[in-house]
């Protein structure tokens, strides 16, 4: 059997064909449940084939196969406080052999007289019970039954100790859909996992309101990154992000705009629209990067790339400044909008690096080393050297001369201020630059090769 994934309150834990025991309810109220799943089924469909059973003889949950069926169902044979308890209720629906599905099942209670239990297939509603019997605390949980024993896949189980809300139904169906490659026959909000958008179909998650009553402003976060804080989600919209599954590393030296070093491999999708697949726009929004395990790394080196025009390239855009170190590893950009055409929908992100000798995020530091003038440090590569870092006015480059050849002052948002400063060549090994006209700051010296790109800190 496949690895099941079981989720308890949003936290992932993960099992062989097991549920954490840990889950057992002792208490004399009702309970709740949302369960998700992904299976597929076998060539024998008719046996009995119990997928799920949590509970015992008495009273508890069960999914499974009979004749052509799946049934999903909760069962309590005990009166409790309840004067004819019903013994089951049952959803069924029709299924193929060698299929794959896609599940979501909750049980919600009044924890007076009656429970509801409803049930979505491929994210089109099957049916609901709206008097179904209460389930109370159970002490007995399994995968694939006793003796009935489901003999095909169980690729993924979610099992949440509360009903999730409309919104959050639907970014969990949109996650398995993604990574599962199930098509959705509703609410089919995230399509960048298409094969014709790059199948960015990986650790999907995001945010979304239906309502008032519906809404999850922060998203999950799963594959580094997290979106939350939206401050124009409106009823019926969603915006839900996966990756491409590069490697998180900025190895990537082509493809970036002048002033950056590196970016990412790893590159995420938006897919900002309302339930009936039109772009929307839901703010400004904030990104967290979750750069733990990463080496290295100065809040100022970070820069969001968005590929604002939508062409496929970062080496055209402008990177967004203002990374914050959040703490515990995480990184925030805050405040930030929708860019051109007024919706992200269908724009790739990552992340950009200004200087891979200071923040490495593991690329292969084979060009930096670290030189000492006085009490400055600067940074610098195998081929130049600048100093002294910091400065008030004055700044000396020494090196190859090829290298020396094209030089440009960039400050922190990317903008060229070279017109700003006075560049006198002493030789063709070593340069001067007068940076006095510039404001107190911090700036970027670029020479002909990508990683000669330093920063200077000009101080009144």
């Amino acid at each position: 059997m496949n690895t099941i994934k079981f989720l308890l309150l949003f936290i992932p834990l993960f099992f062989n064909a097991q549920i954490n025991p840990t889950s057992i309810i002792k208490d004399e109220k009702t309970i709740e449940r949302s369960y998700f799943g992904v299976f597929q089924t076998g060539e024998d469909i008719t046996s009995r084939r119990v997928v799920f059973k949590e509970g015992g003889t008495s009273k508890g949950f069960k999914i499974y196969l009979q004749n052509g069926q799946i049934y999903f169902g909760v069962y309590n044979a005990t009166n409790k406080n309840v004067s004819s308890p019903l013994e089951e209720s049952l959803i069924k629906q029709a299924i193929k052999p060698n299929t794959a599905y896609l599940f979501s099942f909750f049980y919600e209670s009044d924890d007076i007289t009656k429970g509801k239990i409803t049930l979505y297939l491929n994210g089109s509603i099957v049916g609901t019970i709206t008097d179904s019997e209460r389930v109370f605390d159970h002490d007995f949980t399994q995968i694939s039954g006793v003796g009935t024993f489901f003999n095909s896949e169980i690729d993924e189980f979610l099992n949440y100790d509360y009903v999730v809300n409309l919104a959050q139904r639907i970014i969990i169906q949109n996650y398995l859909s993604a990574k599962h490659d199930i098509g959705l026959v509703a609410d089919d909000i995230y399509d960048e996992d298409n094969s014709s958008e790059g199948n960015y179909d990986h650790d999907v998650s995001g945010i979304g309101r239906i309502n008032s009553s519906n809404i999850q402003n922060q998203a999950k976060r799963i594959g580094r990154v997290r979106i939350l804080n939206a401050q124009n989600l409106d009823d019926n919209e969603f915006l839900i992000c996966g990756h491409n599954n590069g490697i998180q590393k900025a190895i990537e030296t082509f493809d970036i705009p002048a002033i950056i070093e590196a970016r990412f491999n790893r590159v995420w999708r938006f897919s900002e629209v309302n339930t009936s697949s039109s772009p929307v726009n839901v703010g400004l929004i904030d990104i967290q990067f979750d750069l733990n395990g990463l080496d290295g790394i100065s809040a100022f080196d970070l820069r969001l790339l968005i590929d604002d025009d939508n062409d496929g390239l970062f080496n055209d855009e402008t990177p967004i400044t203002g990374a914050i170190n959040s703490g515990n590893g995480i990184y925030s950009f805050q405040n930030i909008s929708a860019g051109k055409g007024g919706t992200r929908n269908n724009k790739r992100f990552t992340l950009g690096i200004m200087n891979t000798c200071q923040t490495p995020l593991s690329i292969e530091l084979t060009n930096c080393s670290e030189l000492k003038t006085g009490s400055s440090s600067t940074v610098i590569s195998n081929d130049i050297e600048i100093y002294p870092n910091p400065t008030s006015n004055l700044i000396y480059i020494e090196g190859d001369k090829l290298e020396l050849s094209e030089l440009k002052v960039f400050n922190s948002i990317g903008q060229d201020v070279s017109l700003n400063t006075t560049i006198t060549f002493l030789t063709s090994a070593k340069v001067k630059v007068d940076l006095s006209k510039l404001p107190t700051g911090i700036y970027s010296i670029k020479t002909r090769s990508k990683y000669s790109l330093v920063q200077v800190i000009a101080l009144d």
